[in-house]
């Protein structure tokens, strides 16, 4: 589990509090800077986040561009009210209302944690998609670049399986997961998993047939 936590809100007393929920819950918070600049001269070494929890109005496009450049596979969630450009700029893995419970809150970073996205349906007709194409779309709008193997993988990971459940399943190694995952990531043209597994999801290419809720949670 990803549970490496830097806050970025300018309101130190909100940043102390988050952090207290967060250290609370299992979660380990590494940093709370008061904007993104800030944030990407703390995000290295030991401080290296897992996700990053930002309040909208301390980020913008550029400095998330540069944070997801610095730290690949970091997980962004925007805290507050995200309209449709600004979803499309931010490219955010989950947006999280201020108003969210404490127990939201945290169910949330669990999801994030595991790989998984929390966005309210209002956005995800804006996001990326397969028909649509789009910065971090597949680059050719289907599958068939990929590997069967990685079409397998693909469809566990959007199924929320982590990579030791992916090689149990498949009967291979942890270490061959992990390579199939970075090769299929660069074919899809998708910075991680969790795009990936939104993309699956809307694809059709889901492992699970039991009825389960899928791997991407999306809130109202």
């Amino acid at each position: 589990m990803h549970n490496s936590i830097l806050i970025i809100d300018e309101d130190r007393l909100f940043c102390d509090a988050l952090g207290r929920l967060a250290a609370a819950s299992g979660f380990r918070v590494v940093a709370a800077c008061p904007d993104v600049q800030v944030a990407l001269a703390r995000a290295t070494g030991e401080t290296t986040p897992d996700i990053v929890l930002a309040d909208v109005s301390a980020v913008d496009a550029e400095g998330l561009r540069r944070l997801r450049a610095q730290v690949p596979g970091v997980r962004i969630a925007l805290l507050g009210d995200v309209g449709e450009g600004e979803a499309r700029d931010l490219a955010p893995d989950a947006v999280l209302a201020k108003a969210l419970s404490a127990d939201a809150l945290v169910a949330a970073l669990s999801l994030l944690a595991l790989d998984m996205a929390v966005l309210p349906r209002r956005l995800l007709p804006v996001l990326p998609s397969p028909d649509r194409g789009g910065a971090g779309g597949p680059r050719n709008g289907n599958v068939e670049g990929l590997t069967s193997r990685e079409r397998d993988i693909l469809s566990l990971l959007a199924d929320g399986e982590g990579n030791r459940r992916i090689a149990d399943r498949l009967g291979i190694t942890e270490s061959t997961v992990k390579m199939h995952c970075k090769s299929l990531l660069r074919k899809l043209g998708v910075p991680n998993r969790t795009r990936a597994a939104l993309l699956a999801h809307r694809w059709g290419l889901v492992a699970d047939t039991t009825g389960r809720p899928p791997a991407t949670f999306q809130g109202r």
